[in-house]
């Protein structure tokens, strides 16, 4: 499987930002891109993990098992980044 970093990023800065629109800004993205990229990694994995209409939107089971490793996941990749940057210095 390949991992869709850029899906998973959307995922949690939804949820954190706690709107569509605020989660695209700070991605600085438009919420149309925003919207797509979750569209694709909830089909990637054949799940819904974010359910949405027009006004609303709430994490579906999957989704609320999923945040807390998907936020420990793109820690410790920003923190392996970080170190690889750090020790090429």
């Amino acid at each position: 499987m390949k991992i869709d970093i850029l899906g998973i990023q959307a995922f949690i800065a939804i949820v954190e930002q706690g709107s569509f629109q605020k989660a695209a800004g700070t991605l600085f993205i438009s919420q149309a891109a925003l919207s797509k990229r979750l569209r694709h990694f909830e089909d990637s994995l054949g799940l819904i993990l974010i359910e949405r209409n027009t006004r609303s939107w709430r994490l579906t089971p999957a989704g609320k098992s999923f945040l807390p490793r998907a936020q420990r996941f793109l820690a410790e990749v920003d923190s392996a980044i970080g170190d690889l940057q750090a020790e090429s210095q």
